[in-house]
């Protein structure tokens, strides 16, 4: 019988897992081994993935990989709780102490001899940045579901006398090298070789997460084993000892709880007392796999003894890399080669392999994964004893029943993504008028005290309006970036994932791609970064390519500035169909990139789906504060010059062709007025009244003119005619080009265009007014509205599509790994952008 053919509710024990390469280490890995009882919890809604559970984990399957597991029915009789025997543990009841006093390091700590190099090494949601965050005071993303950490972070402590250096590596299942996660942490600890290992497990899930403590172990590595979330374990009323099974395991465990810092006193002082080797108990692992596995380590050490082949670290191969010699590890093989191995050795070495898998009738990989996970089930009988408790009962089964249920999952889903930009827009906007009134008392306060004259233009239209322009939107991104970090932080973020694999599928992509996808709504830059967690080159290639599309955090001030001058009675609306037609040219864009230039077949989906957990508020509003903080410091920097620069531009030359008309028109004006109070006897004022608003109104067209003729004019006018066909004249053309070093330039740059006018009133009216009321003036739409409804809409499709800014496509450079990509980027988003715009505005104007 096959996984696949399990009906909802029922469980079957696994019998053996079929299939090759990187789909069957991981899902050995990650618990599907013989013996084991898997539980069908529940369908996505198109019917595929599978949520299953197996080691106390939620785990999803696609229909084509389950077919792969071979299984036995079990019936409910079959699975009667049998705990282990017990060991009372004597310091159960005061495993915790709250009387933290860790310090950061400082300069001085530094210059000591006394450091340590910590790596912290764990499964992904066992709470390892957590515990880096709580204990450096560090703020590493946090996120509740696998590939959070994509770099690896670093930060120090002083403790002990010691100055610790701390880096939290990514998150990973095992030491294997199928995934970028493992590769990096492999080399991480090769290359930089830390002095201790903090390896954080899960205490509530212990027989998985302790697969990667076995294998850091067998490197020959100091451990300190953190079992992190020791709160959760309490209170599910779990037992376990730890002493003793730090004894068993060879490294003591240490109880903590990350998320409020409970144990971080006695994890590093037992790092401290492990670096002094005051740990006494560490113990070979090896034999517990038994005599076979034994034998043929010892016998893949001769060969390489009698060889003289050495590893990285000229030492003799440690047991960890003897044993993924026996795995037929193609990372190991080739480290053997670049050790001097000959072939002949490298061929003797797989003869070893190919004898193992004779001996035991299993392949080796296989083999010794069960002897890892069956030295774990023995030392779990031992040392931990499970409460009696009702299967699905937990919160997270009561909230996976309403959010990725099959009839309203996806309904859910797409009104959670509708009251995300709601609130974005309708709460942002509070703040954002209060804003925006204060940047406008700020320009008439230094048009008062400042004379007329290019200094006045320089600060109150150059920075106050082109800044003051953009920093009114800070709010919303702010808001925008809680929502996001929320969802990641809660464990929602994978359930997206599970509820849309099977569409991307259909377009060619991955489950894991809606990650990235959803992170480029806060920046492109992380997004792009994160597809590196895609294990298939072409599905992560066509992620890398398609990010982009989604709409980044930069964008959102154009967004509201136009919605809120031309939409404002139905801005949500607006806004979420401006993302989601944003995913639907990237999917479409990743289905001709599928069929196309990254041709062949879909990559296995194998995800965990981790407990739902409440964000923490502090490190949630932390984070929304940090954006906000990189925004303002963008305000400071980038948008600060380009505003001037900008203005600069549209400012000089102060001359224009029709200087000398404009002037006589001037005094023909004053000559009037001169003559109206002589001949008609008129009141001072009144004339006065009139001669100003004369005058205004021609100044006003003389500042057009040479704004025309300044030398962002000319580039306006240079770009003009390509953008002609959506609408678009020199001006819009000018905000587009200024928006390619950053989108929100592109809303500077109109502040900076539209602040015209020498009239009070009309100085202080905000951008939106501006955007609503300007008119073209030259061509065959001279004195119509700029921004009609269907320009407006051209203009925001082409904002949302064209080329993102210069971080982004750099990323796209590194990550894709080869510059021709970026460029590819540049041409193909910008042209995708004029043909989406140009469909857009001309379906428009048939409607209106």
């Amino acid at each position: 019988m096959r996984l696949s053919e399990l009906q909802v509710g029922q469980r079957g024990r696994i019998v053996r897992v079929e299939g090759e390469g990187a789909f069957r280490k991981r899902v050995l890995e990650m618990g599907f081994v013989k013996d084991q009882v898997v539980e069908v919890v529940g369908r996505a809604p198109v019917g595929d993935p599978t949520h299953y559970r197996v080691m106390g984990y939620d785990v999803s399957l696609r229909r084509s990989e389950s077919e792969l597991v071979e299984i036995q029915l079990v019936e409910a009789s079959e699975l009667a709780h049998e705990p282990g025997v017990e060991v009372p543990d004597e310091a159960f009841g005061a495993a915790i102490s709250h009387g933290e006093k860790i310090h950061r390091g400082t300069a001085a700590d530094r210059k000591s001899h006394k450091q340590i190099r910590v790596a912290l090494v764990g499964n992904p949601n066992a709470g390892k940045t957590s515990v880096f965050n709580i204990s450096s005071g560090a703020k590493a993303k946090v996120g509740n579901y696998g590939g959070v950490t994509v770099d690896s972070a670093t930060a120090a402590i002083s403790h002990g006398g010691y100055y610790i250096q701390i880096v939290d590596l990514p998150g990973t299942y095992s030491l294997a090298t199928y995934s970028p996660e493992e590769l990096y942490v492999r080399k991480s600890l090769v290359e930089d070789d830390p002095d201790v290992i903090v390896n954080v497990v899960d205490a509530t899930n212990l027989e998985r997460n302790l697969y990667l403590t076995l294998q850091l172990l067998e490197a020959g590595r100091k451990v300190v084993v953190d079992l992190n979330m020791w709160d959760d374990l309490v209170a599910r009323g779990d037992r376990l000892n730890r002493v003793m099974l730090g004894d068993l395991l060879g490294a003591p465990c240490v109880p903590t709880v990350g998320r409020s810092g409970a144990g971080m006193e006695q994890l590093w002082d037992t790092v401290v007392a492990v670096h002094e080797n005051r740990w006494d108990k560490q113990r070979a692992i090896l034999p517990e796999y038994g005599e076979a596995v034994s034998a043929s380590v010892a016998k893949v050490s001769s060969i390489l003894g009698d060889a003289r082949v050495l590893n990285g670290q000229g030492q003799p191969f440690n047991d960890y890399e003897l044993l993924k010699i026996l795995e037929r590890d193609a990372a190991q093989l080739e480290a053997i080669r670049g050790a001097g191995a000959s072939e002949e050795v490298v061929s003797k070495l797989k003869t070893c392999a190919d004898e193992l898998s004779t001996k035991v009738g299993l392949d080796a990989e296989t083999y010794i994964t069960d002897a890892r996970y069956a030295f774990i089930s023995k030392l779990l009988q031992r040392t931990y004893s499970r409460s009696k408790r009702k299967v699905g009962d937990t919160k997270t089964d009561k909230l996976d029943r309403i959010l990725i249920n099959r009839l309203i999952g996806l309904p859910i889903f797409f009104g959670l993504m509708y009251l995300m930009f709601w609130v974005t827009f309708t709460l942002g906007g509070y703040p954002m008028e209060w804003m925006e009134a204060g940047v406008g008392m700020v320009a008439d306060l230094c048009r008062e005290f400042i004379p007329e004259g290019p200094l006045q233009a320089l600060i109150c239209d150059g920075v106050i309006g082109g800044v003051g322009g953009v920093i009114v939107f800070l709010v919303p991104i702010m808001i925008l970036f809680f929502f996001i970090s929320f969802f990641e932080d809660s464990g929602y973020m994978a359930r997206a994932v599970f509820l849309m694999d099977r569409l991307m599928r259909a377009l060619g992509l991955h489950g894991r791609s809606f990650i990235p996808m959803v992170m480029g709504f806060g920046c492109s830059v992380p997004a792009v970064m994160a597809c590196r967690t895609i294990e298939d080159r072409k599905v992560r290639m066509s992620t890398v390519l398609v990010t982009p599309f989604m709409s980044c955090a930069a964008r959102l001030p154009v967004y509201i500035l136009f919605i809120g001058a031309l939409f404002s009675d139905y801005p949500a609306t607006v806004m979420f169909g401006l993302y989601l037609f944003g995913i639907f040219v990237a999917v479409l864009s990743a289905f001709l990139f599928r069929k196309v230039l990254f041709k062949g077949d879909e990559s296995p989906f194998v995800m965990e789906l981790p407990p739902y957990r409440l964000p923490s508020l502090r490190i949630t509003l932390l984070h929304m504060w940090e954006k906000g903080a990189q925004y303002l410091k963008k305000m400071g920097t980038v948008i600060l010059l380009a505003s001037i620069l900008i203005w600069f531009l549209s400012y000089f030359p102060r001359t224009s062709s029709q200087d000398a008309s404009f002037q006589a028109r001037l005094d023909e004006a004053n000559a009037t007025a001169v003559a109206m109070q002589a001949s008609e006897g008129m009141h001072p004022d009144s004339v006065s009244a009139t001669l100003e608003e004369e005058i205004a109104g021609i100044e006003e067209e003389w500042d057009m003119v040479r704004q025309s003729e300044s030398y962002l004019g000319v580039l306006g006018h240079a770009v003009e005619p390509v953008l002609r066909p959506m609408g678009f004249d020199w001006r819009v053309g000018v905000s587009l080009l200024s928006g390619l070093a950053a989108k929100e330039i592109a809303v500077a740059t109109l502040g900076v265009l539209f602040q015209v006018g020498t009239e009070e009133d009309e100085e202080s009216e905000a951008l939106q007014t501006k955007i609503r009321t300007a008119e073209v003036h030259s061509g065959a739409r001279a004195g119509q509205t700029l921004f009609s409804i269907p320009v407006a809409l051209a203009y925001l499709i082409f904002v949302l599509l064209y080329m993102p800014c210069i971080a982004a496509v750099a990323a796209v450079g590194r990550e894709a790994g080869a510059w021709k990509w970026a460029i590819f980027t540049i041409f193909y988003t910008t042209g995708v952008a004029y043909l989406f715009s140009f469909i857009v505005y001309r379906i428009a104007l048939a409607f209106m």
